[in-house]
């Protein structure tokens, strides 16, 4: 296997998060088994094999060829229920080849592992995750932003509190800790830790409508950049059900952010202020699925700073028979850096993606893409653009199940 940069194994750090998941899954099922009288397993296997020629992959200005990439995922699902537990895992690889581009060459592993136990009026959840994956194609996918080219490694852990305080009143608390670390320190991109708590109420006004509130908290540390920034947010929202296919939310709130810059003996402290919002619709019809949704939230990022993040998203599902299936999704981003030290500009981008795949037997699918993406560099004006065709196969596995 390769051992440049692109193709270098997972580290030992890496997966340290994903081996504290696993003890902790282990541990919740053998507490499981013991209390419960039964236990279902399931397990499910997949593997995906791609093909994609880009003509801008990297989102660059600069002269550029086309590329073509081939990759290859195979991943595995597994789950074990019992009366009150739940414990399930997911890994999963990428491994991305490209032709006279093998700098780019990457092994992408990821791996999720999750617990969940439900009381009579508690429910506690447990996350852990750990990516090891491209930098190009991870800040692409969450900020729609190319920020740089390098290796990441990713862990999260999520625990989450959901307590039904009345028959109308519940709460959720939650607590986020996401710690990414860059290989070799590529240029523009700075390790961070990032720490998130949140807690909502929501009260039930009738069985289709309902009010929410709540508040965040958001803390950020980038040494290597010199900077840390704290979010302190409050966001209240209504949740409507129009028909038993007719859903839509909308969330509005306010945030405040504090940042403090140290760079040698020079410090300097920030404040801002801003909004926040959410709303979402989905609508079901008997063959196709409309769903959108908008959003306005604070990110970190591996750019030494927060990111604002707008965030439109739209989509239409289609089933044309039993056996074909079509797809239309469409992003729009517009992003923010706060940091008012540097001279970094906003920037908007969006992508068009149709999809139209084929299950041409019980465990085969085809499925065949094309997308359009643009970026535009609003102090420059500067617009980049890149188009690019895929053909995927997939191997959906039989389901194995079991139970005692």
């Amino acid at each position: 296997m390769s051992q440049t940069l692109g193709g270098r194994l997972p580290c030992p750090r890496a997966w340290e998060m994903g081996r504290t998941a696993i003890l902790l899954g282990v541990l919740f099922l053998w507490i499981s088994a013991r209390t419960c009288d039964a236990v279902e397993y399931t397990v499910v296997p997949s593997l995906f094999l791609r093909e994609q020629v880009n003509t801008n992959l990297l989102m660059t200005a600069a002269p550029h060829d086309t590329i073509w990439e081939y990759s290859l995922s195979p991943s595995v699902r597994g789950r074990a229920a019992m009366e009150q537990w739940e414990v399930s895992g997911d890994l999963s690889a990428v491994f991305s080849r490209f032709w006279k581009t093998e700098e780019l060459d990457a092994n992408d592993l990821f791996l999720k592992l999750s617990a969940r136990y439900k009381g009579e009026l508690d429910t506690f959840g447990l996350e852990g995750s750990s990516a090891h994956d491209s930098t190009w194609r991870s800040e692409l996918q969450e900020t729609g932003l190319v920020l740089g080219t390098g290796r990441r490694d990713l862990q999260i852990m999520n625990l989450t509190w959901n307590r039904v305080i009345t028959e109308r009143l519940s709460g959720v608390a939650r607590y986020q800790f996401g710690d990414a670390r860059y290989s070799h320190q590529p240029p523009g991109l700075f390790n961070y830790q990032s720490h998130l708590a949140t807690y909502d109420l929501t009260y039930a006004l009738s069985e289709r409508e309902q009010v929410t509130g709540g508040a965040q908290l958001l803390s950020y540390q980038s040494s290597d950049a010199g900077i840390e920034s704290n979010v302190a947010g409050v966001q209240f929202g209504f949740v409507h059900a129009f028909s038993e296919t007719f859903h839509g939310t909308l969330l509005v709130g306010a945030r405040e952010m504090w940042t403090t810059l140290s760079i040698g003996e020079f410090h300097r402290n920030d404040r801002e202020s801003g909004w926040l919002t959410e709303g979402t619709v989905d609508k079901r019809f008997e063959r196709t699925q409309l769903q959108g949704s908008f959003s306005r939230r604070v990110d970190p990022s591996g750019a030494g700073y927060l990111l604002q993040v707008d965030h439109l998203w739209g989509s239409v599902d289609r089933s044309f028979t039993e056996n074909t299936a079509g797809h239309l999704a469409a992003h729009f981003y517009q992003t923010h850096p706060l940091r008012n030290d540097l001279p970094i500009s906003d920037s908007h981008s969006y992508s068009v993606e149709p999809r139209w795949s084929w299950k041409w037997a019980e465990l085969w699918e085809a499925v065949l893409s094309y997308r359009y993406a643009a970026v535009t560099n609003e102090r420059s004006n500067i617009r980049v653009a890149s188009h690019s065709i895929s053909g995927m196969l997939t191997y959906h596995g039989p389901v194995w199940t079991s139970s005692r």
